[in-house]
């Protein structure tokens, strides 16, 4: 009986000798929530999901433990408390990030079909600022912006692929300059 219990203990954690872009490698499987949650695996995984290069943020993930009685004046409090949620969870994450390159981000504030609630543009344009400034190569966003997305992303040295599901505005972009993109594909534009 002991013997059994000791080589439990013995036993090595393959996952966790993995080099660090291998673990990343896996962890862009799973969204931004699940890759934070790896934290309690082991001491190793602890801080590994601060420097994960891949991030994806849906705000279908928040569950929101307010219910709504379907009249006019509360029709939208769970919707908002979810999106608080959201807004709180993306927030946090960047701010504890290292300032490692942030390859890929997905960015998802599409709620049961409906842009989520436009007077957060401001954070969310803060979110893609901080992916800019971070390499992004990646970009996908369905979100209603009021209309525009920061210059930033119309001269993004780096970005190689952007997708955008929102109905953006361009013309306030008098200069385009993205010499690595090789695809752009617009959802919802008109």
């Amino acid at each position: 009986m002991e013997r059994a219990g000791k080589s439990r203990r013995d036993e090595r954690d393959m996952i966790s000798s993995l080099p660090d872009c291998l673990i990343h490698l896996i962890m862009s499987f799973l969204t931004a929530q699940e890759a934070v949650q790896t934290c309690v695996l082991s001491k190793r995984w602890q801080y590994l999901w601060t420097t994960v290069p891949f991030l994806d943020f849906d705000v279908r993930n928040f569950k929101c433990d307010i219910e709504s009685d379907d009249n006019e004046w509360d029709f939208d409090v769970p919707r908002i408390k979810k999106f608080e949620k959201f807004r709180d969870f993306v927030s946090t994450t960047l701010l504890l990030r290292e300032a490692s390159d942030l390859h890929k981000l997905r960015l998802s504030c599409l709620d049961d079909g409906r842009y989520s609630l436009h007077q957060y543009h401001v954070i969310v344009k803060s979110w893609i600022l901080y992916a800019l400034k971070h390499n992004l190569q990646v970009f996908k966003i369905g979100f209603d912006l009021e209309g525009s997305l920061p210059l930033g992303v119309f001269n993004c040295a780096s970005l190689v692929d952007a997708s955008l599901s929102s109905f953006i505005s361009f013309d306030h972009v008098k200069v385009i300059d993205l010499p690595c993109l090789r695809r752009l594909f617009l959802v919802g534009q008109n």
